[in-house]
């Protein structure tokens, strides 16, 4: 049974007292007022003397000294009255009689100096915050300070005043915090002298939280609280120490590694004891992960060290490692002998590091100078310094890199730099300062048959290697070429060597006769070895060139130990995104020739050894098909999206338009306009004053590639042949005679061409303009605005297509074709195309827009809404069908019966024709509406697909039943995984679910247990080519199972019969978590006289975050999504809601909602405010978990209940 508590309560911080127990408490003698031992300062030695609180004191000036020598300063005046804050405190020192050897006279006049300056200093303050009190329309009252103590001024003259400075590090706040109470309590600082101590030492973040608080000295308290509400937590700071730990690698040949381990861990266990966390100090999870962390002899060290039982076994191991720390310390060498040699560490994504043999010693040893990387002028940064800025690009970069500079700020410092800003020349997004900033080498130099993944399947022959020249080494990468004749080296690693060289044009040549001619190549000779090895030779006719433009690779030596036995015990570090700057060639193949092989079975990366050291080289793919060019597909990105699908949702933002959206939408208003029935319209160009760079060669390339494509299949010819033809004859694109392409044109730019194929419609190609190929590294999307996106949510157009009790759809027929671009930007819209029987390229120029620029979405949705908005007061039905019921070309919209269907989409049409657009295909539910449009009858149509017709598990709406069904199409699966007891690898698994178009989510029961599962084989870490392990394969089968049932569902296209006459229509939301997702569910109930109908509406459903959460916050995220579900809902036209009610079987959650939000954290703050601002308490009611339908797609279930899931729970009904 708890402890019986009475109503006496701490006067310094309000907290009861047990009735039994340890009493650790003292009553003032004069108010008779209580106090615990912490908070008046004193232990239990009080007990044998008079003893007055600090507030009696100060009234009752004739108290003897000896009383106020047992008088301890009341800390907990400045405490916050919170559990964390208590932790925290730390009890100071008592007060001691400062010794001295003064005589009586002096300390006389000592202690009158100091009271003349304290109330000179005493006066100051009152003025002071007499002035800001009046600022901040305060009422003005009288600054209590009393007179310090004896003791307390002789050690002002002992203790800084000056706290340090805090900038909201967590690792300094113990210092700071103990610093500031012990010197408030032994030199008795006043709220007003703390005030001003704060303003000087609070920095950075710490300073802007607190900074409009920052202003009286009676909100010292609350500063003090507000830190310690955010940094001074105990586990926040014992986590950070222990991450420290976890850090620190211990090596068996290293012992200032075992000093730093056993130091860490005394300061784990300092902190621990500190903040009365003892139950850390007995945490067997912890003591084991500090055991594993030590080599082998020491573990058996500490299994044999006796440990008593009364000693916490964190702590006894803390001891233990301390004191074999000691022992170490007294063999150790001299502090310089552990500086580490940076010239041997290979830094991932850097392509070298120079380093002057005679600054190595001053460079380890150099600490951070806040002057001039540049010219150590303190007047002035790198970025304002003229001798930096006239440095080249390459050379600043050596510069900064020589200087240990910040990449960022071009300044040194020791911390994580705060610069949050990209480089954003040539809208670049790499985390570095503008200065430093390289154009993008261009991709017609390259030449490489190599593919960049984040996994590596072929190998090509690179190793570290060490460069020497003039009083200069610099590490590096080599490639090993035997196929070169000649070695090359990128022009500015030559350039930092300093050697002798001599100018020699060079002329390149490689595959289909392509050459290049290095006009300004330098010849040089120099020296080389493995990196780390001090063994020398000489590297001979070294031919330098601008761009190597070597591929990267990367080598993960522990992955492919794991993998390929033979690979063992080899002395090959692993790289990461290595770019060699150096090819050796034939004319040095004498260091690169292989003397040893390691070889395993076939297909399996070799591992060769020359005078340069071991590389690996092959493939582990024999299927593998190459290309020639270089092909950047990064798989980091995806893995990156899938895995910030797994992250909770944040908090809605609010849409806002930014700069660049508001000067495309200058450009739209500006340009467009009719021309001979249609429209004509400019290109949305971020400068309209910019020079395009050379592209026909890229484009020429690109048709080389499609020629031996058509070689390989000689129809596709004929077939892009007659799309080109119809493209000339609707006069969408014309051709150009050399006469027109010799014309001065300020903007010219060819577009590379493709065809896109579609796995549901082998036979249909279509022809598509590559507006993202680079040329001289750019692309011409580089050089366009997207503009606003004026695109409607189809997950609201579907909810509105459900309504009227007639449905229709139809499409425009080549929406994007019937928008002509204005003459000045025509010709950035060039291609090339073949003659049958001439090699000689064909030019053409697209008048219309075309599908590939960035910006023509925006352009096609912006010249639709402004051809209906001419009709919005003469047919505003219409008006809204065509601006808020299209997505994208599709027109999907449903109206009352079939006199308002034909009236409307009739108009509809016209309005469409005045602009040149012609919308056709009609498809309805309706015999009237089809006869009107002269299209096949309802039995004769085909199923519309919705949305996205690429998917292959396609939502589809069948007008003979008038129901949404989905389809069975995986044509993209290379294998059939589905079928048969064929297991998926994690791509497969991944292409399974992104296969899955449901943006109603009403198959969210059915798909959950794939995005769960999806999770899983994330946290296993395979390969994207991996099989699932044999522990997720059982959910895999139960998954097929399940989505099996799916297919056979039918969800009713309209709401309901009773929707148009109803009385009442009330939507229900549910709302659920469990540990391995949420979800949100919503319900119309629909009430027309004595009869009711239910029906889903949509649902949405998440995995929870790869991050563990607690239930009771993820029931939190639940009623989030249920209340923004719930608005679309609610938004849907033409549908009137009367009522919305919120189930959740959450009772924290509903607790939450009827307290203040501002007194949670974070997390839970922000969530709360965002529901309290778009619902009532009063709409938020609790249901049982067995009643809450929503708990069917937070968890894989073999058999979901498909009526309770169509219909919702049964008291609804």
């Amino acid at each position: 049974m708890a402890p019986e508590r009475d109503t006496t309560l701490c006067k310094s911080c309000n907290k009861s007292r047990l009735t039994n127990g340890v009493q650790n408490w003292v009553q003032c003698d004069s108010c008779k007022e209580w106090y615990h031992f912490a908070c008046a300062g004193v232990d239990d030695s009080i007990a044998r003397v008079r003893w007055t609180c600090d507030l009696c004191m100060h009234v009752d000036r004739s108290s003897s000294t000896s009383t106020r020598a047992a008088i301890q300063p009341n800390e907990s005046e400045n405490a916050a009255p919170n559990k964390d804050a208590a932790i925290l405190s730390m009890e100071p020192n008592s007060n001691k009689p400062a010794e001295t050897s003064f005589t009586q006279t002096s300390n006389n006049l000592m202690m009158a100096m100091l009271e003349e300056t304290r109330e000179s200093e005493r006066k100051y303050i009152e003025q002071k915050y007499a002035i800001l009190a009046q600022q901040q329309g305060m009422q003005e009252r009288p600054i209590q300070l009393f007179g310090p103590t004896s003791s307390q001024l002789a050690a002002r003259q002992i203790l800084p005043a000056d706290l340090p400075t805090f900038n909201g590090n967590p690792a300094d706040w113990p210092i700071f915090i103990s610093m500031y109470e012990n010197s408030s309590s032994v030199a008795g600082f006043t709220d007003a002298e703390n005030m001003l101590r704060l303003q000087k030492s609070l920095k950075g973040k710490a300073y802007e939280l607190v900074r409009d608080k920052l202003l009286l000295p009676a909100l010292v308290p609350e500063v003090i609280n507000t830190l310690i509400t955010f940094f001074g937590r105990p586990e926040q700071i014992l986590d950070r120490l222990i991450d420290k730990i976890r850090k620190i690698t211990v090596h068996k040949d290293r012992l200032e590694s075992l000093i730093d381990f056993a130091m860490a861990v005394r300061n784990a266990c300092a902190t621990m004891e500190a903040c009365n966390l003892y139950a850390h100090l007995d945490n067997p999870m912890l003591l084991r992960e500090l055991v594993d962390k030590l080599p082998t002899q020491h573990k058996l060290s500490w299994a044999l060290h006796p440990r008593s039982p009364s000693i916490p076994v964190v702590k006894s191991f803390s001891d233990w490692i301390y004191h074999l720390a000691e022992a170490a310390s007294t063999v150790m060498p001299g502090q310089n002998s552990w500086s580490v040699n940076t010239n041997t560490q290979a830094f991932a994504g850097e392509k070298h590091q120079a380093i002057s043999d005679s600054e190595d010693d001053q460079q380890q040893d150099a600490k951070p100078n806040p002057a001039c990387v540049m010219c150590n002028s303190t007047e002035h940064y790198a970025a304002q310094c003229e001798k930096f800025l006239k440095l080249t690009v390459p050379e600043r970069q050596r510069r900064i890199s020589d200087a240990k500079a910040c990449y960022r700020c071009l300044k040194t410092h020791r911390r994580k730099c705060f610069s949050k800003r990209n480089c954003g020349v040539d809208n670049c997004q790499s985390k570095h300062h503008p200065l430093l900033h390289r154009d993008a080498p261009r991709p017609e130099l390259v030449s490489a048959h190599h593919k960049e993944a984040d996994f590596e399947e072929q190998y090509f022959r690179i190793l570290p290697v060490t460069l020497y020249g003039n009083r200069v080494r610099i590490n590096t990468y080599a490639f090993l070429d035997e196929g070169s004749s000649v070695t090359l080296i990128d022009e500015g690693i030559l350039k930092h060597l300093k050697v002798c060289t001599s100018p020699e044009p060079l002329c390149l040549q490689w595959t289909s006769n392509t050459t290049r001619t290095e006009e300004t190549s330098f010849k040089a000779r120099m020296q080389i070895s493995e990196m780390g090895s001090g063994r020398k030779l000489w590297l001979n006719n070294v031919h330098s060139v601008k761009h190597l433009a070597l591929p990267k690779q990367t080598v993960d030596v522990n992955k492919l130990v794991g993998r390929y036995n033979h690979l063992h015990g080899l002395p090959i570090k692993s790289y990461y995104n290595a770019e060699p700057m150096l090819l050796i060639g034939a004319n040095n193949w004498t260091l690169a020739v292989p003397r040893k092989i390691r070889e395993g079975r076939r297909n399996e990366p070799i591992a060769s050894k020359c005078t340069l050291g071991w590389s690996i080289q092959g493939t582990s793919n024999a299927n593998r098909n190459y290309s020639f060019h270089h092909c950047v597909c990064n798989w980091n990105d995806i893995e990156k999206a899938v895995r910030e699908s797994f992250n909770a949702d944040p908090i809605a933002p609010r849409e806002l338009f930014s700069k660049d959206d508001e000067k495309a939408k200058g450009i739209l208003e500006e340009t467009c306009k009719k021309v001979n029935g249609r429209y004509q319209i400019g290109l949305l160009w971020r400068d309209k004053n910019l020079i395009l760079p050379e592209s026909y060669s890229t484009a020429l390339k690109r048709l080389e590639c499609l020629r031996q494509k058509i070689n390989k299949n000689p129809e596709l010819f004929d077939q892009i042949q007659n799309q080109i033809d119809n493209l000339v004859v609707k006069n969408y694109a014309i051709e150009l005679q050399p006469a027109d392409t010799a014309e001065d044109t300020n903007r010219v730019w060819y577009l590379p061409i493709f065809i896109a194929l579609n796995p549901n419609k082998p036979n249909k190609i279509r022809l598509v303009w590559d507006a993202a190929a680079k040329s001289h590294g750019k692309s011409l999307n580089d050089f366009m605005l997207t503009g606003p996106d004026y695109l409607n949510s189809l997950t609201e157009v579907l909810m509105a297509f459900r309504v009227g009790r007639i449905g229709v759809c139809a499409d425009i027929a080549e929406m994007f074709h019937q928008i002509i671009i204005q003459q000045s930007d025509m010709h950035v819209q060039r291609f090339l195309w073949l003659h049958k029987d001439n090699k000689t390229p064909r030019i053409f120029v697209m008048r219309a827009m075309t599908f590939g620029i960035c910006c023509a979405p925006c352009i096609a949705h912006y010249v639709r809404d402004k051809n209906a908005q001419e009709f919005k007061d003469h047919c505003p039905r219409a008006f809204e069908s065509i601006t808020e019921a299209h997505y994208v070309d599709d027109l999907i919209d449903s109206y009352t019966d079939d006199s308002e269907a034909i009236a409307v989409t009739t108009k509809v049409r016209d309005i469409h024709a005045e602009g040149g657009f012609t919308i056709r295909n009609w498809i309805s539910n309706s015999t009237a509406v089809l006869k009107h449009f002269g299209e096949r009858q309802i039995d004769e149509q085909s199923p519309k697909e919705l949305g996205d017709p690429e998917k292959v598990l396609g939502m589809n709406w069948e007008p003979s039943n008038d129901v949404f069904k989905y389809t069975f199409r995986f044509a993209r699966l290379k294998r059939d995984v589905l079928n048969g007891e064929t297991v998926p690898t994690k791509r497969e698994a991944l292409q399974v679910l992104m296969s899955i178009f449901d943006p109603l989510g009403l198959l969210s029961c059915y798909t959950i247990g794939l995005k769960m599962l999806l999770q899983k084989v994330w946290r296993a870490g395979i390969d994207w080519d991996e099989e699932l392990p044999d522990t997720l394969l059982g959910s895999w089968r139960q998954w097929k199972t399940v989505l099996l049932q799916a297919a056979k569902l039918e969800f009713p296209r309209f709401y309901s019969t009773l929707l148009p006459n109803a009385d009442q229509i009330d939507l229900h939301t549910f709302v659920d978590a469990s540990e391995y997702a949420y979800a949100a569910v919503a319900y119309l109930r629909i009430k027309q006289g004595a009869d009711i109908d239910t029906v889903l509406v949509a649902a949405k459903c998440k995995v929870a975050p790869l991050k563990p959460v607690s239930i009771p916050r993820m029931e939190l995220l639940a009623a989030v999504m249920g209340v923004n579900l719930a608005k679309k809902v609610i938004n849907i036209r033409r549908l009137n809601i009367n009522s919305s009610t919120y189930w959740s079987n959450s009772t924290t959650v509903l607790q939450w909602l009827d307290m203040d939000p501002r007194k949670f954290q974070a997390f839970v703050m922000h969530r709360v405010g965002e529901i309290i601002d778009q619902t009532s308490r009063a709409q938020w009611r609790w249901i049982p978990t067995k009643e809450n339908v929503a708990d069917s797609a937070t968890k894989l279930i073999k058999s979901p209940k498909a009526n309770r899931w169509l219909k919702g729970p049964q008291f609804l009904a």
